[in-house]
């Protein structure tokens, strides 16, 4: 029987719409750090794989988004505030973090 840990993250599952789009809104900042990690460029977003992804209810959601960067498996989180935090001129997202996954 699987056990759901409080705060943790959930299963993987398959990456939504709203999810690609929120990677797609931080391409730049993701481009600038793989370029600075690995020297990558992403000339478009066709060359990102959408592996799956795993979510973590806190003050908001924390989006753990599994990708396949010309096959390098990177792991991007993306803080995704409650819409009562959400007011004139503030982003509802915050990139938390890029990572590659050495093989």
């Amino acid at each position: 029987m699987l056990q759901t840990m409080c705060g943790a993250y959930g299963t993987l599952e398959q990456v939504s719409q709203h999810q690609r789009e929120m990677v797609s809104s931080f391409r730049g900042d993701i481009e600038a750090k793989l370029q600075e990690r690995m020297n990558i460029l992403l000339p478009d977003m066709s060359r990102v794989t959408f592996v799956g992804s795993k979510t973590q209810v806190v003050a908001g959601t924390n989006h753990q988004l599994h990708l396949e960067i010309h096959d390098t498996p990177v792991i991007v989180v993306i803080f995704e505030k409650l819409p009562c935090y959400v007011k004139d001129g503030i982003e509802p997202f915050e990139l938390k973090s890029i990572e590659p996954q050495w093989k």
